[in-house]
C-alpha cells in the first residue's frame, strides 16, 4: 500500500474489560489468580447482566448480554465481579494516547476500538505488515489481545478487524476485492437490516454489491433502511467519504523520535530533547508561528505515557529558552521499563514574525562586515556604505556615512526608526504650555495628539553653532488618534533662558517612531 494513499487502521479489543482486569490483577501485591470460569457483570434495568467473560466461562456456554441468573444456571462455578466501565473507557483513552507514536489522528471507535489515520505514515515503516506486527507485538506484551484491520477506508478497516480471518489483516486497495466474502454484518448495519438481507439470501457483501440498487429498496419496508445499507456499502468501497473525529484535536506542529533500544534514564531523554526542540522550532518557523504551550510525551514500553507540559508568556521559538523551561521538569518524567518513543508537540501556537536578533557570530566576527563585502563586490565599493557614530547629541549629526566600521552610536533615550533628512516645520493648532501640542498640521494633514512622553532636552552645540542662532530643543514622542507615533521637538523656550535667542518657539517633526 502506497504511503500517499488513504490508509486507516481499525484496532479492536473485543476483550478489553477482561484484559484490563487481568492487568490490574497482576499488579496487585500479591497477584490475584484468575478463576477458571470468570465474568464481569453490569447492572441492567432488570437485574445484573454479563458484560465480559473469559475463555473458561465461554466454553461453559456463558455469553455477554446474558442475565446473570441464566449464566449461573449454565455454569454454577462462575465467579463474577462488577465491571468498572469508567476505568475501561479511561484505559481506551490511554491506549489512544499511546497510539500517538504512530499518527497524530486517533479516534475512539465505540467502547472497545480505535481508528488510526495512517495516511502518509506507512512510508516510515518497512511495509504495512511491519507496522501491524509492531503494534500487535507491543500490545500483546502489555497484556492486550487486539485484532487489527488495515484498509483504504474506515468501513473497510472496521470490517477486517471484526470479521476477517486472522490471516487477513489488510486489503491493499479500495473496492470490493477482499471484502466480498465477509458477512453483511461487517457493514455496521442494524440487526433488523441484517435480518432482512439474510431472509433474501444476501448473506455476504459480494452478494449485496452484485444486486441492482434499484431493486434493493423493494426488499425493505422503509426507504430510509435501504438508504442506510447503501450508505454503509459506499463507505466500505470508498465511494462516499467517512470522516472520523479524533479523540482530541491533533497538534498542527509535532515531531516524533522512535528508538530501537529504549531510553532507560532521564539523562538520555535530556540528550535527545535539544534535537526535538530544534526540529519543532524549524517547523514552526516555516509556518510563521511560535509556541505558547508545549507538551513532551514519553511513550513507555509498558504502554504508559508520561507527559510534561510547559507554558510561555509570549510566543517563542528560542531553543535555549524552551530547554531551560523543560530542564527542571524532567525529574518528573517516569522511565519505568524504558521509553521507546518521544513526541514533542506545540499544543498552542500564535503568530510570531521573524525578527533580527543580531549580526554577530559565535566566534565574535561581525557578519555585517561580510554582508558589506558581498554587496560591495557585486555593486561596487562606491555604492555601499555604512553608518558610523559621531560624537554629537544633535540627531541629524549623530551619524555619518562611512566605508568602514566606525564607533557605535549609543543613546539611552528612544530614537525613531525613520529620521527625516531635515526637520520639517509643523503648524500648531492647539498648544499646551510646557508640553507637546494637542493638535498639529503636517504635510496638509491634521493630527490630534492623544498621548506623549518627554521632554528630552538637547542643548545647542555652542562650539559649532553661532551663539546668536543656537536654540535648545525639547523632544517628545507623541501618538496621534490614528496610532501614528511622531517624534516632535520644540525649538526655543517659551520663557526664554540666559543666552537663548529671542523669538517665539517653533515646532518641527523630525522622525517617525516604531
Amino acid at each position: 500500500m502506497k504511503a500517499d494513499v488513504s490508509s486507516w487502521l481499525a484496532l479492536w479489543l473485543p476483550r478489553l474489560a477482561i484484559d484490563r482486569w487481568r492487568r490490574l490483577a497482576r499488579q496487585c501485591p500479591p497477584p490475584r489468580p484468575e478463576p477458571p470460569e470468570f465474568a464481569l457483570v453490569d447492572s441492567g434495568p432488570h437485574g445484573q447482566l454479563v458484560s465480559a467473560v473469559n475463555a473458561g466461562a465461554r466454553r461453559a456456554g456463558v455469553q455477554p448480554g446474558q442475565p446473570l441468573a441464566q449464566a449461573r444456571a449454565l455454569c454454577p462455578t462462575l465467579a463474577t465481579q462488577s465491571r468498572d466501565s469508567e476505568a475501561d473507557q479511561a484505559a481506551l483513552v490511554a491506549l489512544a494516547r499511546w497510539c500517538d507514536r504512530y499518527t497524530p489522528l486517533v479516534a475512539l471507535d465505540g467502547a472497545d476500538g480505535l481508528l488510526l489515520d495512517l495516511t502518509g505514515c506507512l512510508g516510515l515503516w518497512a511495509g504495512p505488515d511491519a507496522l501491524l506486527d509492531d503494534i500487535e507485538v507491543r500490545l500483546r506484551a502489555m497484556g492486550w489481545r487486539p485484532r487489527l484491520g488495515l484498509a483504504a477506508t474506515v468501513g473497510g478497516a472496521w470490517a477486517l478487524a471484526r470479521f476477517a480471518p486472522p490471516d487477513q489483516r489488510r486489503v491493499t486497495s479500495a473496492g470490493l476485492a477482499g471484502f466480498a466474502a465477509l458477512p453483511v454484518a461487517a457493514l455496521r448495519l442494524s440487526a433488523d437490516s441484517i435480518g432482512v438481507l439474510e431472509r433474501f439470501g444476501l448473506r455476504t457483501i459480494g452478494a449485496l454489491a452484485g444486486l441492482p440498487r434499484s431493486t434493493l429498496a423493494r426488499r425493505f419496508p422503509a426507504r430510509t433502511a435501504a438508504d442506510a445499507v447503501l450508505l454503509r456499502l459506499d463507505q466500505l468501497l470508498g465511494v462516499r467519504a467517512e470522516p472520523a473525529a479524533p479523540y482530541r484535536p491533533p497538534p498542527r506542529h509535532a515531531v516524533r523520535q522512535a528508538f530501537a533500544e529504549p531510553l532507560l534514564n532521564r539523562a538520555q531523554v535530556a540528550a535527545w530533547l535539544p534535537r526535538l526542540v530544534e526540529a519543532l522550532v524549524q517547523e514552526m518557523a516555516a509556518a510563521g508561528v511560535g509556541a505558547r504551550r508545549l507538551a513532551l510525551q514519553a511513550m513507555q514500553v509498558d504502554g504508559q505515557v508520561s507527559a510534561l507540559r510547559i507554558g510561555l508568556a509570549q510566543p517563542s521559538r528560542e531553543v535555549p529558552h524552551i530547554l531551560r523551561l523543560f530542564a527542571p521538569r524532567l525529574e518528573r518524567l517516569t522511565t519505568a521499563f524504558g521509553i521507546d518513543a518521544l513526541v514533542l508537540a506545540a499544543i498552542e501556537v500564535a503568530p510570531l514574525a521573524a525578527r533580527q536578533v543580531g549580526l554577530t557570530g559565535p566566534d565574535g566576527s561581525t557578519e555585517l562586515a561580510r554582508l558589506q563585502d558581498c554587496l560591495a563586490n557585486r555593486l561596487g565599493a562606491q555604492a555601499v556604505y555604512r553608518l558610523a557614530g559621531v560624537a554629537s547629541h544633535v540627531p541629524e549629526r549623530a551619524e555619518r556615512r562611512a566605508r568602514t566600521a566606525g564607533p557605535p552610536t549609543h543613546v539611552d533615550a528612544p530614537r525613531p526608526i525613520l529620521l527625516l533628512p531635515r526637520p520639517e516645520p509643523v503648524e500648531v493648532l492647539a498648544e499646551v504650555p510646557d508640553g507637546p501640542p494637542a493638535r498639529i498640521v503636517w504635510r496638509r494633514g491634521t493630527h490630534r495628539i492623544v498621548r506623549s512622553t518627554g521632554p528630552e532636552r538637547i542643548a545647542p552645540e555652542w562650539w559649532r553653532d553661532a551663539a546668536a542662532t543656537a536654540r535648545s530643543r525639547d523632544y517628545y514622542s507623541a501618538e496621534d488618534s490614528e496610532g501614528r507615533r511622531l517624534w516632535l521637538f520644540r525649538e526655543g523656550l517659551y520663557e526664554g533662558a540666559a543666552g537663548e535667542p529671542d523669538g517665539a518657539p517653533r515646532w518641527y517633526l523630525h522622525g517617525l517612531m516604531a
